[in-house]
């Protein structure tokens, strides 16, 4: 067997059957008016050293993700799907786990979505990869050429539609999702104490109606830009806050510095106690996001931000701040090794075969299987280890695009023929070609 590493990603295609002990809510959109991103104008160039950051940080880490990610994979729901039960034999082939996603929507008192946090696990207690949102940004395009927030998101459907939205807008499916309030988050970071985080930019209030009658600007200074100290009680607000001009994609690196404060400030707590607290609008969900971070806690964590891109919203002068299409599929494939599908169609389900002697052989494919938008349901060996070329197979003509875009990643071309496992839309044959 064989399994992960990382590259870009593509298309998506559809799907026969969903492979899932947990499966995401499938409630679609719904289109709506809501607040505009249009303080979203986008000083992105701010944002190209945390994007050149992660990009060297992915280069240094890439095997060790890689080898986590594949012994993660082996975690299989059962045996093998035939009597072969020797994972080293030819024609072994196992049903493959997910990567664990975690989505946490952070509320304020009121109820407002404040922020997102994405948590996906190498296993457990073994770390992980922690990404963040604010909820000012966009999962993507609603009807009627809207943009919705992913705070309008929540206002509609609560969590469920949020878990949709976002798992569309990011191209994957959450494993579980969890909502804590600010009381509760308070309550979290009570265990860490006060933490520390550098704020770039001085974050502005918005004026006032009052001061605006009285000829004045009104603006003031809520945070300056510089090391800036959260009581555990200003946590939920500072993520909550949108300053004036504050473009999401900068609001989402501070939201990622706060969290990797917080969790770092956390390491080494005993948050047991946690277990059973929970304030009833959150559903009791500071446990399950304290067992999250307990596990996440005890190992190496890495922090990526999402990469986003500014939309231009028809008919108006404002942007929308939405996950870039073009810098996506790399982002997925290496925070997400196996992903799942947010919706049935999303990704087209594969069956991923090592047809080489090189154990390391698909290791070194699902990266670029799952850029361009496969989901490995099934991994294993094929009925031989000869193979001298791979092979990109698709079992009927409606898998047949999203055979073709994983054929083009892979550097061949896709061909019509019998799936060999059942339940699938693509299968790929690993050959010597892919290990040289």
């Amino acid at each position: 067997m064989t399994a992960t590493e990382t590259d870009p990603v593509a298309e998506v295609a559809p799907v026969v059957r969903r492979r899932r002990s947990e499966a995401p809510s499938t409630g679609g959109r719904r289109g709506r008016q809501g607040r505009r991103s249009g303080r979203a104008g986008g000083d992105g160039s701010r944002t190209v050293w945390w994007q050149l950051a992660s990009t060297a940080a992915f280069a240094v880490l890439i095997v060790a993700l890689a080898l986590l990610g594949y012994q993660a994979s082996r975690l299989i729901t059962g045996g093998g799907t035939d009597k072969v039960t020797d994972p080293a034999a030819p024609g072994y082939v196992a049903e493959v786990r997910p990567t664990p996603v975690d989505l946490v929507a952070v509320t304020t008192d009121d109820g407002v979505l404040a922020g997102v946090l994405i948590v996906s696990s190498a296993g457990a207690k073994t770390g992980g990869t922690v990404s963040a949102l604010p909820a000012t940004a966009s999962a993507g395009p609603g009807e009627k050429g809207t943009f919705p927030l992913l705070l309008d998101d929540f206002a509609a459907g609560g969590l469920d539609q949020l878990r949709t939205s976002l798992g569309v807008g990011l191209t994957f499916g959450f494993t579980s999702a969890e909502q804590i309030s600010a009381r509760d988050l308070t309550t979290l970071a009570g265990v860490a104490g006060p933490i520390t985080v550098n704020n770039v930019d001085n974050l502005i209030d918005a004026p006032d109606k009052a001061t605006i009658r009285a000829g004045r600007t009104g603006e003031t200074v809520r945070y300056r830009a510089g090391e800036v100290v959260l009581e555990p009680a200003d946590v939920a607000g500072f993520l909550a806050f949108a300053g004036v001009g504050e473009a999401p994609d900068r609001q989402m690196l501070r939201h990622l510095t706060v969290w990797e404060q917080l969790l770092t400030a956390l390491k080494g707590k005993d948050l047991s106690a946690l277990a059973g607290e929970g304030s009833a609008e959150a559903g009791g969900g500071i446990g399950a996001v304290s067992d999250l971070l307990g596990d996440l806690g005890a190992g190496e964590v890495t922090y990526e931000p999402v990469p986003v891109a500014p939309q231009p919203i028809p008919g108006t002068y404002f942007t929308a701040m939405v996950p870039d299409a073009a810098a996506l599929p790399t982002y997925v494939a290496r925070v997400v090794p196996f992903p799942t599908s947010a919706v049935p169609g999303q990704r087209a389900r594969v069956e991923l075969l090592n047809g080489t002697t090189d154990k390391d052989a698909a290791l070194l494919v699902a990266p670029k299987v799952v850029a361009a938008g496969g989901e490995i349901t099934l991994l294993g060996n094929a009925d031989s280890f000869d193979v001298t070329a791979t092979q990109v197979h698709y079992p009927v003509p409606e898998a047949r695009e999203a055979a073709e875009e994983i054929a083009s990643a892979l550097g061949v071309t896709a061909t019509a023929a019998p799936a060999s496992s059942g339940g699938v839309d693509v299968s790929v044959i690993v050959g010597s070609d892919r290990t040289s």
